[in-house]
């Protein structure tokens, strides 16, 4: 683990903030890591892993406004981010938002062809998209089928 010492000696190195946010995480100190991920991007704004690991912590921590938020700028830093679009997909689809989410997994699947989590949340939202089409068509009944009280 990055010891304070080096912090303190090189308290602008964002890469120590950032290692040391992902070894807070592995041991369950999310707090520390929150405030580590949040000083990696005070001192390196531009770097798109920073707001994708935020962005999961906020999605861990049941926050989805702002884990999108921060997946969608990980994204506009790095056009290709399979993973921030499967995240993003991820959170939309927990808002019920399965078209926007299956767009993210085709984003995702177009970055990284290899990456099996986007096809299997992809299935998961095209399915969840027809039980909804079907649910929808079911609690509609047509006028034929209305029985006279005769």
């Amino acid at each position: 683990m990055i010891s304070l010492l080096q912090l303190k000696k090189y308290p602008k190195n964002f890469n120590a903030y950032f290692y040391r946010a992902k070894a807070r995480i592995e041991s369950g100190d999310k707090d520390g890591a929150m405030e580590d991920i949040n000083m990696a991007i005070q001192y390196k704004p531009d770097e798109a892993i920073y707001y994708y690991y935020r962005g999961k912590m906020y999605s861990d921590a049941f926050q989805s406004g702002k884990a999108l938020v921060d997946f969608e700028k990980a994204i506009r830093l790095k056009k290709n981010f399979a993973d921030a679009y499967n995240y993003r997909g991820v959170e939309r689809a927990k808002m019920g938002l399965h078209k926007e989410a299956l767009s993210d997994y085709d984003s995702a699947i177009i970055s990284n062809p290899n990456y099996q989590l986007s096809y299997y949340n992809r299935g998961t939202s095209q399915a969840s998209l027809e039980i909804t089409r079907e649910q929808s068509l079911v609690s509609v009944k047509p006028l034929n089928s209305i029985q006279s009280m005769s």
